[in-house]
């Protein structure tokens, strides 16, 4: 029994030292990559695809600021960011507010990264094969332009990777998934699928919707409650009249042939560009993506297809598939459908979807032929390094340096 009771803790302490290796790293390398960008990123409008990098910032850490409204559509998502920025910043760093907001934005990078650790171990079995999943994540376009930039796409990657965790592998009580849904919803309304999802798959349809009544509810007590230090603080489910639902579907391209050709572009951006930059574009007002890729990104593209595709197919076959489907699968197609209709290219919203598609993608690592798909990740993480550091150089070069 001893024997059992030792293997048993040396397994988990296993466990959590490499859950902690995995979020240290992830941390090292957003703050690193974020020494790269020059002040002009947080103080410009659309000019990194298309983020508003200065809107952001504000509502990160400012107590006053005419961009709250943007709250209707991230609804928590300063009650959760501004305190311990505000707090690292005056206590800790002598008002250094830029670096604050890097030390966070790093922080909930390795949260994101750490649980895709964790649910790749728990569907692969390997230490190994997990690892290789994180290091292609980490090595992905999405995570180099986007790990260290202020915007809330990060803070809801966070936020998915611990409902996949949680809805896959993770604890199933009911309070756990009453946190899950607060938490998806506080960075971006559309990212509550995610948690709607992982609840369906867990219980009852009588029991989701109490744990869906109930996140909603604490959601907007929080809300209500935000409104009290933040002026002019929005609630969200109160915000969403005539002139606001007008104002959004500005941004939507609704289904028509002349809009085929942007369609393609965005599925191709989706996939595509998620794990390899194309080369970066400058139309006079700031950064996008072209369609244009190296030979080496060519290379990591055909590799990437192979690994997604494998993974798709293996997704059937895993003990765990209904969950995974309905959950990782459902939010994946989800967010394609979504995109392909709404806003700027899915580039700048790909911190969303990044983890699922690199979970699908690592179930490739399963089955008789995975150490053939982890050689071939291996020469993926590669092209990822040589091509996406390359293409985030050249994109840093056309800002300005101020």
């Amino acid at each position: 029994m001893w024997r059992s009771l030792r293997q048993s803790i040396q397994l988990h302490l296993k466990t959590v030292v490499a859950f902690g290796v995995v979020g240290g790293l992830a941390f090292a390398w957003s703050l690193y990559i974020s020494s790269a960008f020059p002040g002009y990123l947080f103080n410009s409008l659309d000019f990194w695809y298309g983020s508003d990098t200065k809107h952001v910032a504000e509502t990160m850490w400012m107590l006053e600021s005419e961009r709250f409204d943007r709250l209707d559509s991230h609804p928590l998502f300063s009650l959760i960011v501004l305190p311990p920025i505000r707090f690292l910043a005056l206590y800790y760093l002598n008002g250094d507010v830029l670096f604050a907001i890097k030390l966070i934005l790093a922080f909930f990078a390795a949260i994101s990264a750490a649980f895709v650790y964790a649910l790749a171990r728990a569907l692969l079995r390997k230490i190994l094969f997990a690892l290789l999943t994180t290091a292609f994540m980490l090595t992905s376009a999405t995570f180099i332009f986007w790990s260290a930039v202020p915007e809330t796409f990060l803070f809801g990657s966070a936020a998915i990777s611990a409902t996949f965790f949680f809805a896959i592998v993770g604890n199933s009580s009911p309070r756990i998934h009453v946190l899950l849904h607060v938490f998806s919803l506080a960075f971006t309304i559309t990212n509550w699928l995610a948690a709607i999802l992982a609840s369906l798959s867990r219980f009852k349809l009588s029991s989701a919707v109490m744990v869906f009544l109930a996140g909603a509810i604490i959601a907007s007590v929080l809300a209500i409650w935000q409104q009290g230090f933040l002026p002019g603080a929005p609630v969200f489910f109160l915000h969403m009249g005539p002139e606001d639902i007008k104002r959004e579907g500005a941004f939507m391209a609704l289904p028509s042939l002349e809009n085929i050709p942007l369609y393609v572009a965005r599925v191709s951006n989706y996939f595509f560009a998620t794990v390899i930059a194309p080369e970066p574009a400058y139309n006079g007002k700031g950064v996008y993506s072209s369609l244009n890729y190296s030979p080496v990104g060519w290379i990591g593209i055909a590799s990437w297809l192979v690994i997604f595709g494998a993974g798709v197919v293996r997704a059937f076959f895993i003990s765990s598939r209904r969950r995974f489907l309905i959950v990782v699968g459902g939010f994946t197609v989800y967010q394609l459908a979504l995109h392909l209709v709404y806003g700027d290219e899915p580039f700048l919203y790909s911190m969303h979807f990044l983890p699922a598609l690199i979970l699908i993608g690592c179930l490739s690592l399963t089955g008789k032929y995975r150490n053939y798909f982890a050689a071939l990740m291996c020469i993926s993480i590669i092209c990822n390094l040589v091509n996406n550091v390359t293409r985030f150089l050249e994109a840093i070069a056309l800002m300005p340096p101020t």
